[in-house]
């Protein structure tokens, strides 16, 4: 029986938070910790950007301007803002997984694999999800969790974020749209396609019981061992020193690229690794 370990972890600004991540991941790869699932939050609110979006496609004005934490993370797709209006409204989810003969091969496969835990979860909530080729999750064609993979050489880090609230105007005025554009035209379609998990329910949603269903699925489904616990020494100190030597600095974080056809790419080490649809 495998074992999995449990992180609870708490609220951090944007970098600290992503290099954690990567910390875990390299903590898994080297075989020093077993298989992880990490609950995150961010606080203060956080603009995150995919690996290879471009950072003038947000408003970076408007970020300091509102002292948003900011950061670059390992995965690709679009800008997201996360603990905004307050930490709980975004829960994040890390998955940070040894490749073996349980995880599917296909890239495709994989997304499945570990997006049917947030789907079951969803539906044990009393809704009505659905998996999309994108590799979205959504509620009556509505978007309600983001989905990223990032492959190391021996393990995965796999990632959701579930929408509990959204703030429409705070992600209008991160992104640059430029002023030929209606922001009100843009917030009504914004809407019609984005849910969040206290909309669908019609009440607040704790992020407690949804970490404590993902938590009992996970034992269920992968019929795994159960440890809760927190990061050990190792992945401390390696946290800290990719948040000083990445995460905090400006090569990283404002970076201006010229591959945004790749946005949405899942990346990896090497091209011997890739994992093709």
């Amino acid at each position: 029986m495998k074992t999995y370990r449990i992180i609870r972890d708490s609220e951090y600004p944007a970098p600290q938070g992503l290099a954690i991540d990567e910390a875990l991941l390299k903590s898994v790869d080297r075989g020093l910790e077993p298989d992880t699932i990490r609950f995150y939050y961010f606080s203060p609110p956080a603009v995150v950007v995919g690996l290879n979006q471009d950072v003038t496609s947000v408003n970076l004005e408007y970020i300091r301007k509102k002292q948003m934490s900011f950061g670059r993370r390992l995965t690709g797709g679009g800008a997201i803002i996360i603990g905004c209006p307050n930490y709980s409204s975004q829960m994040g989810i890390s998955f940070l997984i040894k490749l073996d003969s349980d995880i599917p091969s296909k890239l495709s496969h994989k997304f499945k694999h570990f997006s049917w835990i947030i789907l079951d979860v969803l539906k044990n909530l009393g809704l009505q999800p659905k998996y999309n080729k994108n590799s979205d999750i959504t509620i009556k064609e509505k978007k309600i969790v983001g989905n990223g993979i990032y492959m190391a050489e021996n393990a995965l880090l796999f990632h959701s974020i579930i929408l509990f609230d959204y703030d429409f105007d705070v992600m209008l005025n991160v992104l640059n749209l430029g002023n030929d554009i209606s922001k009100e035209v843009l917030k009504e379609k914004m809407k019609n396609t984005i849910t969040t998990l206290n909309q669908e329910k019609n009440q607040i949603v704790s992020p407690k019981i949804v970490e404590d269903e993902i938590v009992k699925t996970i034992k269920t489904a992968w019929e795994g061992e159960i440890l809760e616990k927190q990061l050990s020494g190792w992945e401390k100190t390696t946290a800290d020193k990719l948040l000083q030597e990445k995460y905090s600095t400006n090569e990283w974080n404002f970076q201006s690229l010229d591959n945004e056809g790749l946005m949405g790419a899942c990346f990896v080490p090497s091209d011997s690794n890739t994992d093709g649809e």
